[in-house]
């Protein structure tokens, strides 16, 4: 009986002791959470004393949390700008065997090393630490923690490498059910950013889609408006600019009733409208768009003010070397320089860039080649390190032109080829791109717009989505069927370029068919060059190349092999119809005639593929040799 009794005394203590202990234990691990979220919050936010660390220090001793104390000391040495000594605090930590008394501990722990790495340009560690932060956070508490993953996705925007790494947190996020409609608006808003940033335009504007209805659904009607102006950006990206500019003149015109939330969304709209008007040389236009931010200065920080300041900035002094004031433009310059001292905020991380273009544009406005090359360049280091295709571009054709007008023929062509090959590798991107999300969303686009269309009564909502799928379907249509045309062009004479033909060339050589190989030169075309200047070059380039087009038939394409070296391939024709092709192209291009008074001629290499080892365009270029040494103008086989 007294055992029986025992027992029972011992069920009792023990159904009462230890779910009281749990409940301490978990009620201390969750105080440790919060502790750990208000150091890391206050660290990241500098706003921490000496004062309260040192105390915080003595506490954590007495209490021997060693974890916690190095910790600490690594964030007050990385706010003290010693990184070296903070990462080895940091890695303290990391090892520490008590590292599983809070996960925040080594969330905010790989945070700080990812903003050290981002100090340090050490971008594949940034990668690194962001990744870590965000898997060692449970989905359950994701909510819990957006201040901390909206950190991480801040320090993804760097480079292309960190953005797909920010893009695969941010699809994780919008697939989980553990979050809040708030923060999935903003996980939708970050990643389509982000996509657009990353050249990947027909899933961004799919992202956009989703944020525009769902911020119709959540009555957020400036998130709503907000989203019409990025789907914009989309448009203008692919030369949709006069839909563009209807899109944020609808989304200008969403009412917004809270007056906070209509003060911050109107200058973005307003800046984005102007860059528009900008591209489509409605100067005018552009600056009395720009001229609205100033209404709404009182809505945002000085800090992030600035940085639509510089922007407004950029786009006035474009649109005044446009309308010929050059003055106003130079103190425009002056003004903003300035500015980017003292700024601080990172509200729009290209300003740098964009100001750059903008002052390289000035100075070549005003005939400072130099300066304007010097910019330009220092513009397009930042592009490529940010993977922004689109700036590269723009850069690389201004480049282009400022090289022919001051007759420098070694960097016109090396940018010319630099320029082939980028927009090759761009269109490859948006082929893939757009096929996919032609082949694989539009039926499952439309079904989500019908089924919009009735759960939807707002009018702008299915104009807006509408025009959408129109526009995108409209022109990604199009750039698909010239993909090809524009990847295998040379864009001087039109005729095929190198790159295309190493491809045909490549199947051609293992292959069992009989074909045959000119390379062909236009003789001294150097002095040509220097002594009439490089307009003249290209137009005996492109005189000699329409001249050879019209004596080739269905048998032969003709292929720019590099400056003023030309390649025929030729099919199904004996050797000796090839030789009188070969002097026949010789006599046509002799007898041409110049406005210039000069005499062009062209040296000719013949080869023929005899079997699969045969490298006729070696044995046609050594022939080629061989005409030039004979006294050119000639033909050699």
């Amino acid at each position: 009986m007294s055992k029986i009794h025992d027992i029972k005394k011992y069920i009792l203590i023990t159904t009462i002791i230890v779910p009281f202990c749990i409940l301490f234990v978990v009620v201390n691990d969750r105080l440790n959470h919060s502790q750990i979220k208000d150091i890391g919050e206050n660290f990241l936010s500098e706003k921490i004393s000496k004062e309260e660390t040192d105390n915080l220090i003595k506490q954590l001793k007495k209490q021997n949390k060693q974890s916690e104390i190095s910790f600490i000391e690594g964030a007050i040495l990385k706010k003290e700008n010693k990184l070296k000594e903070a990462k080895i605090k940091f890695n303290e930590v990391l090892e520490s065997k008590n590292i599983n008394s809070s996960y925040l501990m080594e969330v905010y722990t790989y945070v700080f090393l990812a903003e050290i790495s981002q100090q340090e340009k050490d971008y594949e560690n940034l990668n690194k630490f962001t990744k870590n932060a965000f898997y060692n956070i449970n989905p359950k508490y994701y909510d819990e923690n957006i201040d901390i993953i909206k950190k991480i996705i801040k320090l993804l925007n760097t480079t292309q490498s960190s953005r797909k790494v920010a893009i695969d947190i941010l699809n994780k996020l919008i697939k989980s059910n553990k979050i809040s409609n708030d923060f999935r608006l903003y996980a939708l808003d970050r990643l389509g950013l982000l996509y657009f940033m990353n050249n990947q335009y027909s899933n961004s504007s799919e992202i956009n889609l989703n944020y525009i209805l769902l911020a119709n659904d959540m009555g957020k009607q400036k998130e709503y408006a907000k989203a019409i102006v990025d789907l914009a950006t989309i448009f203008k990206q692919l030369k949709g600019n006069e839909t563009a500019i209807v899109a944020i003149q609808k989304a200008l015109d969403v009412k917004i009733d809270d007056k906070v939330e209509r003060g911050k969304f109107k200058p973005y709209a307003y800046l984005n409208l102007a860059e528009i008007y900008v591209c489509v040389n409605k100067y005018e236009d552009a600056l009395k768009s720009v001229n609205e931010i100033q209404k709404y200065k009182g809505y945002y920080n000085e800090e992030d003010y600035r940085d639509f300041k510089i922007l407004a900035n950029v786009i006035k002094i474009r649109c005044y070397i446009n309308i010929d004031k050059k003055k106003e433009a130079a103190k425009l310059i002056e003004e903003t320089e300035k500015l980017l001292k003292e700024d601080k905020s990172w509200y729009f991380i290209d300003k740098e860039l964009e100001f750059s273009i903008a002052k390289a544009q000035y100075y070549k406005s005003i005939g400072y080649y130099d300066s304007s090359i010097k910019e330009y360049l220092k513009a397009l280091e930042y592009s490529k390190k940010e993977g922004n295709y689109y700036k590269e571009v723009i850069i690389i054709e201004e480049l282009i032109d400022i090289y022919k007008a001051i007759d420098d023929s070694e960097n016109f062509y090396k940018y010319t080829l630099q320029l082939i090959d980028l927009k090759e590798y761009m269109e490859g991107l948006r082929y893939e791109d757009y096929s996919k999300y032609i082949i694989q969303s539009t039926t499952d686009k439309k079904k989500l717009l019908d089924e919009y269309e009735f759960k939807v009564k707002a009018y702008k909502i299915v104009f807006i989505v509408s025009i959408a799928f129109s526009i995108i379907y409209y022109l990604l249509y199009k750039r698909i069927k010239n993909i090809k045309k524009l990847s295998q062009r040379d864009g001087l004479t039109n005729i095929y370029n190198r790159r295309q033909f190493n491809k045909v060339y490549k199947k051609l050589i293992y292959s069992n068919k009989k074909f045959s190989c000119i390379i062909l030169d236009i003789d001294h075309f150097k002095s040509i060059n220097d002594m009439h200047g490089h307009k003249t070059g290209d137009e005996v380039i492109i005189g000699v190349c329409n001249e050879i087009k019209k004596n080739l038939d269905s048998d032969c394409s003709f292929y720019r092999y590099g400056g003023e070296e030309f390649v025929i391939i030729i099919k199904n024709k004996e050797k000796k119809d090839v030789i009188s092709l070969a002097e026949k192209v010789r006599i046509k291009v002799q007898d041409l005639t110049w406005n210039q008074g000069i005499n062009v001629t062209i040296s000719l290499g013949i080869a023929f593929k005899i079997d699969s080892t045969n490298n006729i365009i070696e044995i046609a270029d050594k022939n080629l040799y061989k005409a030039k040494e004979s006294g050119r103008n000639k033909v050699a086989y």
